[in-house]
């Protein structure tokens, strides 16, 4: 006889046919033959019970009343899974939509019994919108500047190391460092002490950078004369684009050589020539 192969398990089961062979005739009562047909009924009766325990069933404590565990039949039940309606009865479910055949991960289970979007968001490790946001204006603040401030130097500027509100919102107070270009001059040569057009540079309170030529001064006048009357001073050459034209009068009183007058944009406390106007005296040229 061929053995079955490894890993087989043979399962013996008992199924006796369910029929009355007993027949009782009058007269005398057969003991031998009544006690048969109840060892076979116990048979039978274990048989079911054994059916039974292998079963989907309702536990005793349901209520007898309504406790109907038949399912639907097989025209309602086809192509549907098997479930349980709201008064715990077996239904035809028609089931989630999507591949059955992909299986749910265990990321994906904590996921799908998340409460809300809150506790869904958390398992995503997203965070709130004003978070988010918070977090970008963090970003922006880290590369965005105002470049008010001038170093020491020729070649870059960096931005005010206070900060610098934007329309209530958001403070500015990274520091940055940009290069701009071969025009600045150094605020260790002042303007008026090198008889030079310094009008791009910087220094320990700001950086400036005028209009115009920054090899030439704004205006130059020649028609001054120390004769104490008032001349009128023409602007409009160097006005910025969009403001109006100003005529400006002065008197020069002192006629000494290669002197000349200086407005400042200032004032007296700025010691660089910003907007720098030179107006000579007696058409002396410095």
């Amino acid at each position: 006889v061929e053995t079955y192969a490894s890993g087989y398990t043979l399962v013996v089961v008992r199924d006796i046919a369910k029929t009355q062979e007993v027949n009782l005739m009058p007269g005398r009562l057969n003991p031998e033959a009544l006690e048969k047909t109840l060892d076979r009924q116990i048979l039978a009766l274990q048989d079911v019970w054994a059916w039974v325990e292998h079963s989907i069933r309702g536990p005793i404590t349901d209520a007898n009343t309504g406790s109907n565990m038949v399912i639907p039949n097989e025209i309602d039940r086809a192509n549907k899974y098997l479930a349980f309606g709201a008064e715990g009865r077996p239904i035809a479910s028609a089931g989630p939509s999507g591949d059955s055949s992909v299986p749910v991960s265990a990321y994906g289970e904590t996921l799908i019994d998340d409460a809300n979007s809150t506790e869904a968001k958390a398992t995503l490790e997203i965070p709130t919108i004003t978070t988010w946001v918070e977090s970008i204006l963090d970003d922006v603040n880290s590369s965005v500047f105002l470049a008010t401030v001038g170093a020491a130097n020729d070649s870059d500027v960096v931005h005010d190391t206070e900060n610098e509100t934007i329309a209530g919102e958001k403070t500015f107070t990274g520091i940055a460092t940009f290069p701009v270009g071969s025009e600045l001059s150094s605020s260790s040569d002042p303007c008026e002490d090198a008889d030079i057009a310094c009008k791009n540079y910087v220094d320990d309170i700001g950086g400036f950078n005028d209009r115009g030529d920054p090899a030439t001064d704004d205006a130059n006048e020649g028609n001054l004369t120390t004769d104490g009357e008032w001349h009128d001073l023409d602007l409009s050459s160097i006005a910025p684009a969009g403001t109006t034209a100003v005529l400006l009068r002065v008197s020069v009183q002192d006629d000494a050589a290669s002197s000349y007058v200086v407005f400042r944009k200032n004032g007296n406390s700025n010691s660089y020539a910003n907007a720098l106007i030179r107006t000579q005296v007696a058409n002396v040229q410095n």
